[in-house]
C-alpha cells in the first residue's frame, strides 16, 4: 500500500492532538474524583450559615419520633408487671397497697 507523506503527517498531528485532549479530560476527572458531590454543591449554597440553621432545625424536627417511642416503651414496659411485685414497692408496703391501686 502506498501512503502519501502528506497524509501520514496530518494523522500525527490529529493523533498528537488526541492525545493533548486526552490527557486534559484525564486531568480533569481525576481533579474531579477528589472532590465530593457535597463539595461540588457547596459553593452554590450561600450564604452557608443557612445551611448550618437548617442541620440544626432538621436534627431538632427528628428528636420526636425516637423520643415518642422511649417513652412509650418506658410506658408500656410498666403493664405487664404483675400486682404481687407493685405492693412489694416502699410507698405500697408503707401505706398497706396491693398493687391495684397504681392503676386506679
Amino acid at each position: 500500500m502506498h501512503f502519501d507523506p502528506e497524509e501520514e503527517e496530518m494523522k500525527k498531528k490529529i493523533d498528537s492532538k488526541d492525545e493533548e485532549e486526552q490527557k486534559e479530560i484525564d486531568s480533569l476527572v481525576e481533579e474531579n474524583k477528589k472532590k465530593s458531590a457535597f463539595k461540588k454543591l457547596l459553593p452554590y449554597n450561600r450564604p452557608f450559615s443557612l445551611v448550618i440553621i437548617g442541620c440544626i432545625f432538621s436534627a431538632i424536627n427528628g428528636l420526636p419520633n425516637p423520643l415518642t417511642g422511649l417513652i412509650l416503651s418506658k410506658l408500656f414496659a410498666v403493664f405487664p408487671i404483675p400486682f404481687e411485685y407493685l405492693a412489694m414497692l416502699p410507698a405500697a408496703k408503707k401505706n398497706n397497697l396491693t398493687g391495684k391501686e397504681y392503676f386506679e
